[in-house]
């Protein structure tokens, strides 16, 4: 126990100034369509590297970042980078796209973020159908009525909401009643071993087809083989993250690797109808 409270003391004495010395920065991983291979998206993921600690895992210090008060200024550095990025890259390739950004608990309840999200997409002239927020069930759990208006607020300035990590809490089933969400992601927990399990195959087609009735989009997490992609594609989900489409990388090489070749095509094909 000693050895995991110094640890943690560590590195929350070098998160307090991560944000202040630009530690922080964003990487991309696509968001893929099933049948045709086309980008439709990217999600936003944050990496921090520290000169002393070097690289250090979201996992390790998001919720230090909760508890100590700080998540709420990082997370609006994710968003302001995020929104901005898309927009560059929106006006640079004129391909459209979604960015979807996470959101935690905490970020959640902040009273400002509706009016946050809102003047970044003013100020970056951003069309709010290509941004989506994605939450988990952490958040609901927390205060439904809470939840409610913040959701119902997004979507009023048309923004998308996703339900994150499907099928891994307690209550997913009644939130999708309760909430307007447009997207909802299968936990990378039923994707991978759908080779060699029945049983997450039927979960996972179950949630598909679900979905689908619920005229929700569907994303599977955690794609990493051909296999998988063959299965999701035939029980009609819309779209795939993973390995398998790529790994999360920084803005140029993201550019690079899905869109310098999309707006390539797209260009070919104004002129051709031209």
């Amino acid at each position: 126990m000693q050895l995991v409270l110094d640890e943690r003391c560590r590195l929350e004495s070098h998160l307090v100034d991560a944000l202040k010395n630009s530690e922080f920065s964003l990487h991309f991983q696509p968001l893929i369509a099933t049948d045709s291979r086309r980008l439709i998206g990217a999600e936003a993921l944050l990496r921090w590297f520290n000169p002393v600690l070097g690289h250090v895992r979201p996992d390790q210090f998001i919720s230090l970042a909760e508890r100590n008060g700080q998540i709420v200024d990082i997370g609006h550095f994710v968003l302001r980078t995020a929104i901005e990025q898309i927009s560059s890259w929106y006006r640079l390739y004129n391909y459209p796209m979604r960015m979807a950004v996470n959101i935690s608990p905490v970020q959640f309840r902040d009273t400002g973020l509706v009016r946050y999200v809102a003047d970044l997409l003013t100020e970056f002239e951003l069309p709010p159908n290509m941004l989506e927020l994605e939450i988990t069930e952490g958040v609901l759990m927390q205060d439904e009525y809470q939840a409610t208006r913040v959701i119902n607020a997004l979507k009023r300035i048309g923004v998308g909401v996703s339900l994150d990590d499907f099928g891994t809490g307690y209550a997913s089933l009644s939130y999708l009643q309760k909430y307007a969400f447009d997207t909802l992601k299968i936990d990378r927990g039923f994707i991978a071993h759908l080779d060699n399990s029945e049983q997450d195959r039927e979960l996972a087609r179950a949630i598909i087809a679900m979905a689908r009735k619920l005229n929700l989009n569907v994303i599977a997490e955690g794609i990493e083989t051909q296999e998988q992609n063959d299965f999701i594609l035939e029980e009609g989900c819309d779209c795939g993250q993973g390995y398998l489409y790529g790994r999360p990388v920084p803005a140029l090489e993201f550019a690079a690797a899905h869109l310098e070749g999309v707006s390539s095509v797209m260009n070919n094909a104004q002129m051709a109808i031209a």
